[in-house]
């Protein structure tokens, strides 16, 4: 036996360019797929948050209208819009912009932490998202009235609402007037003196 020599007897086949360049090709592939599936994923689970985000700031936002609206003044004056609202739905939607007496304005201000007046009505931004509201109240219908047993002068004292939470993000800051279904969770209740 040499030492100073190779012996080339024995059969040491190594892999080939082409069988590493087909396996890491082989690899590649598969790696693209499985991150398209994490990536699918997790943007379902950060929807999924802001719409749990969304629904409770929808019920937070019920509670404010009806702490609000539990001044019978302030009642009497939603009542007093949604009535004289445009036929057939008769509804009214409340943003900020929409409040048209300064009474209800006045209502729904607060201030905020540096001491400025902001309405409790405008939106919020919480994670990098910002989520916004459109309350829309209305008479109650027909259906309401006999589900629940009411009179004609206790209906009036019932108006539907629908909260809408609808979101946005910074990425696709596109200003919307009606809220998309996929950025957006509504939230049904009612309105009662």
């Amino acid at each position: 036996m040499d030492c100073g020599k190779y012996d080339i007897r024995h059969d040491e086949r190594g892999l080939s360019l082409i069988e590493v360049l087909m396996a890491v090709t082989i690899m590649a592939i598969i790696s693209i797929v499985v991150m398209s599936y994490f990536v699918s994923a997790m943007e379902k689970s950060a929807d999924e948050s802001r719409r749990i985000i969304a629904i409770n700031l929808a019920r937070q936002m019920q509670q404010e209208v009806r702490r609000v609206a539990a001044d019978p003044n302030v009642f009497n004056e939603l009542t007093n819009q949604v009535s004289s609202a445009p036929a057939p739905s008769h509804s009214i939607i409340l943003t900020p912009l929409t409040l048209d007496s300064n009474s209800l304005k006045n209502a729904f201000m607060t201030k905020d932490a540096s001491g400025a007046e902001v309405s409790r009505l405008a939106g919020q931004e919480l994670n990098g998202t910002e989520y916004r509201f459109r309350i829309s109240l209305e008479p109650t219908h027909t259906l309401d009235t006999l589900k629940f047993g009411l009179t004609d002068a206790k209906a009036k004292k019932l108006l539907r609402m629908k909260t809408t939470v609808y979101w946005q993000i910074p990425e696709s800051a596109v200003e919307t007037q009606e809220p998309s279904a996929r950025m957006s969770a509504s939230l049904d209740s009612y309105l009662v003196q």
